[in-house]
Parts: C-alpha cells; structure tokens; sequence
C-alpha cells in the first residue's frame, strides 16, 4: 500500500496507478514509534558521529524499543502482513552515518546481523545506484542499480540460512520511481494452488542459483536449493528469477520444459498487483520485513543530477536467534 504523508504530495499518473491498486489492502501497516522509544534512538545516533560496526545494542537503555520491537515483531512479522513500516526511525538532522549506527543497533534487537556479501563483512549495505546492469555484468544485484527489479528474497544468492529479517530505511528519494512493492509468500502459494498446481510440486525441488560473483569455499559459482520448502514446520519461500536462469547457464545445464513452465507459473501470480502493497518510502521511513514469508521488488526510478540528492536506502540482513540451523555447520563461512 502507498503511504502518502502529506496532504501536498504530489504523485505522477504511473504513480497514482499503484496506489489505487493497493487500495484493495484494509488495515494499518504503519507505525510510529512513542516518544521514549525515539529518545533511546537519539541516544544512539549521538554516540557517535561516525558509523562504528562494533556498536552493540546492550551498550544502550532501549527498553522502550525494545518492547515495541517485540510487538511489531509478533503483530506483523510473525502474523499478519509479514511487514511493517515504522514512519519516524530516522530524521535528517543526523547524518546517514549515524543513521547507520541506529539501523544497525536495531538490527539486533531481532537477532544477529548477516553479512550482505561473505568475501566483505558488510552489515549496513547503502543500496544505491551505481551504474549496474544485468546485461553488462553478470555479478550485479538490484541493489545497484536504477533497474525495476522483480520480486525476490533478499540473500537468494547464497545457499540457506538467508536473513530471517531485513530492514530498509529510506534516507533519501529518487526524483521519480522508486516504490517499494511486497507480496505475502503465503498469497503467492495459495493462488498457485489455484491456478497452477501442476507446476507447484516443481518449485519444491532443487533448482541451480547462480552466486553473482560471491564464491562458495571451493570456487563454486552456483549451488542448489528449491523454491519453496518447509521449516519447522512453516511455509518459506526463496526466490530471484534471474538468479535461476544466470544459475543454470553458469552450470552448463539446460532449463527443461517443466523448469520453465513452473518459473512462468510463479511469475505470473507475482505480477498480479491485487495481491501486493506498493509503498512509495519517504525519507525517515523504516521496513522491517519477514525475508522468508515475503517477497519484495522495486520500480526503475530515475534520480536527481546532484550527487547529494541521489536516491540512497541503507539496509541490513537479520539471521533470527530461533532460524532453523540445519545447514549452519555446513554454510558456517557465510554467517
């Protein structure tokens, strides 16, 4: 669903479109956080003015957030939408570095941070463009680039644990584009059901992802791993398409009739805007979104000349304290 916050926002056509789309959504997936909780953040973001990677949430009386954490946690993330926008997690009177600080503090409130690229560390990601392409370079992600990209998981590149969590905090707008837009798993599931079971027992088996770029331990470019699977008992799902597709040239292996036709399946219900939330982010805004029980995608967008004004969103990756482990020994370099 789009936010908009102000009753002079102003919107294009295209825009305009995604918002009467959303409308089918009822139900509040917005949040402010109360006074105190802010407070303790500001406690935070003035720690420090540069970003420091070691700092530690324990450092830092955050009952208040701490508590409303768990609330959001277990009315939208463990039930419900499987997302929820927190409007006031950050202002521009601090700087993006100590908006890091803050991103990052939060973060482990929910659990440990993940690295978003094994071979860097990297926990607080500034997902930006940078001048990236799918048809010029084989190991970009979205992340980098104006592209729209279609619904995915975060992590679908790396083999399993993914992030439990990811969070997405909007520091600055794109001139035009940009929405945010979020889709149940369990919605897509469901329509397959309907629409196309004969594909759905496919994309419970093993399909080749490619890496982009980021190596397995003995050099290996892709891996395997079903679309969708149960944990715990519990529904997930993992997906990027072109991760798939990149992952089967990559392993020499030809794409059959049934791999295709259960690809197209899923792509199909993904796109059907009925069943989605298209949020156009403002700065300040937060998403903390379920990574395994939503799937998440971004309009092209078009930026601003001035490199101080360009469209910036910081981003971490959650590993929950109560995943599932099984392959935890076996992928233990990636977290």
């Amino acid at each position: 669903m789009m936010f908009l916050n102000d009753k002079n926002d102003k919107i294009s056509i295209k825009n305009l479109v995604y918002f009467l789309q959303a409308l089918v959504h009822s139900g509040n997936i917005s949040v402010q956080l109360s006074k105190r909780a802010t407070s303790e953040l500001h406690s935070v973001y003035t720690a420090h003015t540069e970003y420091n990677p070691d700092l530690r949430c324990e450092s830092f009386d955050l009952d208040s957030l701490s508590e409303e954490m768990i609330t959001l946690r277990k009315n939208y993330l463990e039930k419900g939408p499987g997302f929820v926008v927190v409007d006031n997690f950050w202002n521009p009177k601090y700087s993006i570095e100590q908006g890091k600080n803050g991103l990052l503090v939060l973060s482990q409130l929910f659990g440990g941070l993940m690295p978003q690229m094994a071979s860097t560390g990297l926990l607080v990601k500034e997902v930006k463009d940078r001048s990236k392409s799918f048809d010029s370079d084989s190991t970009s992600r979205y992340s980098d680039s104006k592209e729209g990209g279609g619904y995915h998981t975060d992590g679908a590149e790396l083999p399993p644990p993914l992030p439990a969590f990811l969070t997405l905090l909007c520091i600055r707008q794109a001139e035009n584009g940009g929405i945010f837009k979020v889709i149940s798993a369990y919605d897509v599931h469901d329509a397959l059901v309907e629409k196309a079971p004969e594909s759905l027992g496919r994309l419970y088996r093993n399909f080749y992802w490619d890496r982009r770029g980021d190596l397995g331990p003995n050099g290996e470019e892709t891996f395997e791993k079903p679309i969708f699977s149960y944990q715990n008992r519990t529904l997930t799902c993992e997906y990027l398409r072109r991760y798939i597709d990149d992952g089967y040239k990559k392993a020499g292996v030809v794409q059959t009739e049934e791999d295709v036709t259960a690809l197209d399946a899923l792509d199909s219900v993904l796109y059907d805007d009925s069943i989605a939330y298209n949020i156009l982010m403002k700065p300040g805004q937060l998403v903390i979104s379920a990574n395994y029980y939503t799937l998440h995608g971004r309009t092209s967008f078009e930026d601003f000349d001035d490199q101080d004004s360009k469209r910036l969103m910081l981003r971490t990756w959650i590993k929950d304290k109560t995943q599932p482990s099984y392959s935890q020994q076996k992928y233990a370099h990636l977290i």
